[in-house]
């Protein structure tokens, strides 16, 4: 009999169930996507790369210009990755380092000495002094390091995803309640639900419409504003994680909101069926009052 009755309590809650699985799904999703690209094992996550185009005519300028040290040979063979939290620098020649792939903090890679090494002297442009009849030389320096630090930090900030991935959580919490049975409270903790899925759905629909907005822009722009010296690519991992996360958010919010809906129409029918039963026993004239009260 206690198989039955457990049985019984897990496929009259499997929608609550499946409710939470959707939302730590989503939940794991959003760290991986928080945390990606910030260690060299999770540099695949990345949202978007920056690259020396091998097809710009000043390619070999560029290559000229980091083969003339030998710390900095074959640098312009790099692949630079930018996320939520971190820069990773792929493709690494192990004349520079031992190491193929290092990652660094967004905000602290300016302070390395790969960030110095990456700058590269692109233009010599002559410029005249109104005081000094010598004109002076000015040099237009390509730093692609500094490009995915500003793309990192500037452009796409990671304080909406950390909201989201913490209301998830209070969600999940708020779920795994509900479902709990003979919980006080659950009335209220079934409201704050209906309340919380649709916000939460909203808030990451707009986060990942910004991301992708932003990863985009960038791979539009930059390789015209450097005049083809750049290239950039989207993070299709990064990009998928996103949007899928937004699913299952859409997923679990029409769960709750259809277990309301059933909740209801389970209520009215209780409601239709005690009125019935007090409508059999209503006298439907008033002349019935004095047959009962005769027969008792």
């Amino acid at each position: 009999m206690l198989p039955l009755t457990i049985a019984w309590f897990f496929a009259k809650k499997m929608p609550r169930f499946f409710a939470m699985v959707c939302d730590l799904i989503a939940i794991l999703m959003l760290i991986f996507l928080l945390v990606g690209n910030n260690s060299a094992s999770q540099a695949s996550t990345y949202l978007t790369s920056f690259q020396f185009s091998s097809k710009s005519p000043l390619y070999n300028i560029i290559s000229t210009s980091f083969d003339a040290q030998n710390t900095t040979t074959g640098l312009q063979k790099i692949q630079v990755c930018a996320g939520y939290m971190g820069i990773c620098v792929v493709d690494l020649p192990k004349a520079y380092s031992s190491e193929s792939t290092l990652c660094y903090n967004r905000k602290s890679v300016s302070n390395q000495t790969l960030y110095q090494d990456l700058g590269v002297k692109v233009f010599n442009i002559r410029t005249s002094d109104t005081k000094n009849t010598a004109n002076s030389t000015d040099t237009m320096e390509l730093n692609i390091l500094q490009l995915a630090q500003d793309n990192s930090v500037k452009v796409i900030h990671p304080y909406v995803l950390m909201a989201v991935i913490v209301l998830a959580l209070v969600m999940f919490c708020a779920t795994l309640c509900a479902t709990v049975p003979k919980l006080p409270g659950k009335s209220y903790i079934n409201s704050f639900l209906l309340f919380l899925s649709p916000l939460l759905t909203l808030l990451w629909g707009l986060g990942a419409m910004w991301t992708d907005v932003a990863i985009r822009a960038a791979k539009n722009y930059v390789p015209h504003a450097s005049m083809g010296i750049l290239k950039v690519k989207v993070g299709t991992k990064a990009s998928t994680m996103a949007w899928a996360a937004f699913s299952f958010f859409i997923v679990n919010c029409l769960i709750l909101w259809a277990l309301y809906f059933r909740d209801r129409r389970a209520l009215g029918k209780e409601i239709d069926k005690i009125r019935a039963r007090n409508d059999s026993f209503d006298p439907k004239y008033p002349s019935d009052h004095s047959t009962l009260n005769s027969k008792h």
